[in-house]
């Protein structure tokens, strides 16, 4: 019974006009009509093309999440990627009776796409790259489908826009043999009940975001207009100024002639012989003779205090 339930559960999935119910027992006939009910509703009145057949294969796209992806490194290491994204499940299934099916993942390849996916805003969404060296659950490279056999592999794109209703998965038919693409469709509701709830959880979050850079903004604006804060913001910005003014300007002293005729507000650079050469804060420079400048001057320079003052 457990296989026929199965089974039953398998096809209704993919083709549920060809479902035909295994018998339960009384105790089990109640859950089951509930939960027969309940995947009925869940995609009333919408029709995903979600399964395709072909004479020796059948392809069938699961429900998409959006969430994060558990991976392994090359060291064995697990890894859980920092952002969310679009997880589309696919089976293949071999029907023939006498050929194997050589399947090349669509995911294989990053430099060259082999399956696509579109919204109904006309927006593309890329494949997501998770390393060559990384690994998950899904991720085919290439593998023998024998007859009666499955081949599973998830697909993991760009998470979509919220705004996007419904979704084309186009995937190359050469990937499994065929000479024509297999082209899905299915509206946002098909998404699992995971993936309708991360993208709840990521509006909240970004409706949250929004909210306090809008609560940010208005308090800068009551700020802007309060004269407390005007008055804080004068004297912070005057101490700013005139730090910097004192660092640009380190070293400036006034010098003076010894016959008192001439001053200056400059700053030494060096002495050249009996010589020293000075710059204005325009930097303009002057020589002047040593022996022209007054006594405080001179010992000034021969005390090497002009070394602190670079």
């Amino acid at each position: 019974m457990g296989e026929q339930l199965l089974g039953f559960v398998r096809t209704f999935r993919r083709r549920p006009w060809q479902a035909i119910p295994p018998p339960l027992p009384s105790c089990f006939r109640l859950v089951f009509l509930v939960w027969l009910g309940f995947s009925l509703s869940t995609h009333a009145g919408e029709e995903p093309q979600n399964y395709i057949e072909r004479s020796n294969m059948d392809i069938w796209v699961g429900e998409p999440e959006i969430k994060k992806v558990d991976m392994e490194s090359v060291t064995k290491k697990r890894i859980v990627t920092d952002n969310t994204h679009f997880v589309v499940p696919v089976l293949v299934t071999n029907t023939s009776d006498d050929k194997k099916i050589d399947f090349r993942g669509w995911g294989s390849n990053m430099f060259m796409a082999m399956a696509y996916l579109k919204d109904d805003l006309d927006n593309s969404y890329k494949m997501v790259d998770l390393g060559m060296f990384n690994t998950y659950k899904g991720k085919v490279n290439s593998e023998s489908i024998y007859p009666g056999k499955d081949a599973f592999e998830i697909l993991i794109f760009e998470v979509p826009l919220d705004k996007a209703n419904a979704f084309t998965l186009t995937l190359k038919g050469r990937n499994v043999g065929e000479s024509s693409d297999f082209v899905f469709t299915f509206p946002r509701s098909y998404m699992g009940e995971g993936a309708r709830k991360q993208a709840a959880k990521d509006k909240e979050a970004a409706d949250k975001q929004l909210e306090e850079r809008n609560r940010k903004e208005v308090e800068r604006k009551r700020q802007m207009e309060d004269p407390v804060w005007i008055a804080a913001e004068k004297v912070r910005v005057d101490a700013e100024e005139a730090k910097r003014l004192a660092v640009k300007y380190a070293g400036f002293r006034m010098w003076h002639t010894a016959d008192g005729k001439f001053n200056v507000d400059a700053k030494f650079v060096k002495a050249i012989g009996s010589k020293i050469v000075l710059v204005r804060k325009d930097g303009t420079k002057i020589e002047v003779a040593k022996e022209k400048l007054c006594e405080d001057d001179r010992d000034w320079i021969d005390s090497g205090k002009w070394k602190a003052a670079k």
